[in-house]
């Protein structure tokens, strides 16, 4: 049940009911695991030093070191549900099922703590003004102060399970038990409130463009303009308490009770959906490659994405002289007709597209490159990838362009037709003496 984090090394971190916090390398394989004395259904955190904070239903917030050994833990007084949020000052914020959230300096002190009186299962969101927001099930979304003071309470009628999320604007957003969709002003002031036809325990996303993305206990996953007026809705086969995630294409992804994970475009259309054993209310994360993690009630965590291309590129020749032509010819390693860019450098650094060229259906192209000026040319080519593969750069061939011919200066001009001068005069001379000798020769006789 807990969602997804990726290190900046692509190490995936999730938790599990079977006590364990894991790390997995990008390829899926174990690279090491942390047990706890409690269920693990908060979702880690990762500090800029990459340290992992997660909390367990064994009343600890605990942090661990990038090869997973324990750095600290914290005892809270009843379980941690609430996934922790990371201060901009490395200060640790969390819930705890005691009704406290908890302030915690980066080496595990305690700073404060505010009592909500309610359990507290939503996770923390930190305001641009430095404001804490978050939610208990006495249906209280609370905004506190950095040093922990109250700023104000707006009261609801349901619990608040869902965590808050703040957009570009300030609003702060938040689901309820009682079916709404609230949007509050920086102050605690109704914006708007959007209605749905049940529960609402998973936390809102804010696009860039201002448009919340949200899911319910109605089976729906909803798009909502900033003035809270409805763009798409999309229905799946059973309710939702997955967040939704969205990519920086505006791609939306989020997972369902009826066991699927699915993709959806901007635009509210199916992009695709993954089946896995059971019902999924992990939130995905999607890794800087387009890979999407999530986990299922099935026990597995899930990798769902592209599949690696690659593309060749190769010489007919790597010496030529100027003026000639060289071919340039490859193969993109999925059979598929498709357009690729030869690019060519003279240092390495900086990259010229040559030109652009259709592949035939089995991925193949060729380009004739004419008339080259003398010089030493790196030469690549790559493809930008389609909804199934991710792109590809080829390796890089180098090509070198001779000069065709060297021309001769006006000195070497002028030498030459000097020696050949000298070689004219001495040859006359020669022949003059030689004539002389033989007339001598006949006169004596």
């Amino acid at each position: 049940m807990s969602s997804p984090a990726i290190g900046s090394d692509g190490t995936i971190y999730f938790g599990s009911d079977d006590n364990n916090l894991y790390a997995l390398n990008p390829d899926g394989s174990l690279k090491w695991k942390y047990k706890t004395n409690g269920k693990i259904r908060s979702s880690p955190a990762i500090s800029l030093d990459e340290t992992i904070f997660f909390g367990s239903y064994d009343g600890f917030l605990y942090a661990l070191n990038h090869d997973g050994s324990l750095k600290f833990s914290f005892p809270a007084e009843d379980s941690v549900h609430s996934s922790p949020t990371i201060g901009l000052d490395g200060t640790i914020y969390f819930g705890g099922l005691d009704g406290f959230l908890y302030a915690l300096t980066p080496e595990g002190a305690l700073k404060w703590r505010y009592n909500a009186g309610g359990r507290i299962f939503s996770s923390p969101a930190i305001g641009p003004d430095g404001a804490m927001y978050f939610g208990d099930d006495n249906g209280n979304l609370y905004a506190l102060n950095s040093n922990g003071s109250l700023r104000w309470k707006y009261t609801v009628r349901g619990w608040i399970e869902s965590s808050p999320a703040i957009g570009p604007d300030g609003s702060i957003y938040f689901g309820c038990s009682d079916t709404y969709l609230y949007a509050l002003t920086p102050d605690g002031g109704l914006k708007w409130k959007y209605r749905t036809g049940n529960w609402i325990i998973s936390s809102p996303a804010v696009a860039s463009d201002g448009t919340i993305y949200f899911s319910g206990g109605d089976h729906c996953i909803y798009a909502l303009n900033p003035d809270g007026v409805l763009k798409w809705r999309f229905e799946t086969g059973a309710e939702i308490a997955s967040s939704p995630a969205v990519d920086s294409d505006g791609a939306v992804y989020v997972g369902s009770y009826d066991d699927f994970l699915y993709a959806l475009d901007p635009d509210g259309a199916l992009r695709w959906k993954c089946e896995t054993g059971w019902a999924i209310s992990s939130s995905p994360a999607i890794s800087f490659d387009g890979t999407i993690y999530v986990g299922s009630w099935d026990t597995y965590l899930y990798a769902v994405g592209k599949d690696v291309s690659n593309i060749t590129c190769c010489l007919s020749i790597r010496r030529i002289k100027e003026g000639e032509s060289v071919q340039i010819f490859g193969k993109i390693s999925v059979n598929v007709s498709s357009k690729v860019i030869v690019w060519f450098s003279s240092d390495g650094a900086t990259w010229n597209s040559l030109t652009s060229i259709d592949t035939d259906e089995e991925g193949s192209y060729f380009f004739t490159w004419n008339n080259i000026e003398s010089g030493e040319y790196f030469i690549k080519a790559s493809w930008q990838g389609n909804d199934d593969y991710y792109d590809a750069n080829s390796s890089i061939e180098y090509l070198i362009v001779e000069p065709s011919t060297v021309e001769s200066s006006v000195g070497d001009r002028l030498l030459l037709v000097s020696m050949i001068a000298v070689v004219i005069i001495f040859g006359f001379l020669l022949m003059t003496l030689r004539r002389r000798k033989i007339l001598r020769s006949t006169f004596l006789t």
